[in-house]
């Protein structure tokens, strides 16, 4: 399931099925089922090349279940990789969906915006005095994760 209607939130449906070395080429969306009486044929295909043709592609598709192609690209030491036949919408870099290990919970962020994607609930203010404190206590503990990952990240790429 697509959680994200992006390209980053179909990486991470993929990710776990990548095989280890390979990286995303290329992403095309079907835009209606395969002909069952012919198929060989396959059905109209559209390249997802953006986060806005993501969003257009799953409202246009007409495909039940969705269907996704998601192209790899070669694996290292093998045969280099064909360039692209459009040079408007050329293939994905080898880099452009490789895992980062960062910090990442929209729960604890701070952004606003940040929250209201991810759908998590704003947070109103204590009334009582003990349910302030632990709410301090609380900030005061994210905090501290939220500058002890930078570190640990730093210390990781070392």
């Amino acid at each position: 399931m697509i959680h994200l209607r992006t390209l980053d939130g179909i990486a991470v449906v993929v990710h776990p099925y990548l095989p280890v070395g390979r990286n995303i080429r290329e992403i095309l969306g079907a835009l209606k089922d395969p002909d069952p009486a012919a198929l060989t044929i396959s059905a109209d295909w559209t390249h997802l090349g953006t986060d806005a043709e993501v969003v257009a592609f799953l409202q246009m598709t007409k495909s039940k279940p969705i269907r996704l192609l998601v192209v790899l690209h070669r694996a290292a030491g093998g045969p280099p990789n064909t360039f692209s036949p459009n040079p408007l919408e050329p293939y994905f870099p080898v880099d452009k969906f490789e895992s980062l290990d960062e910090y990442d919970n929209p729960a604890e962020d701070s952004d606003v915006n940040m929250r209201n994607i991810a759908g998590v609930a704003r947070r109103r203010m204590p009334t009582k005095d003990h349910t302030f404190e632990e709410r301090k206590h609380k900030i005061r503990e994210r905090i501290r994760r939220q500058q002890e990952t930078p570190c640990a990240v730093k210390l990781e790429h070392r």
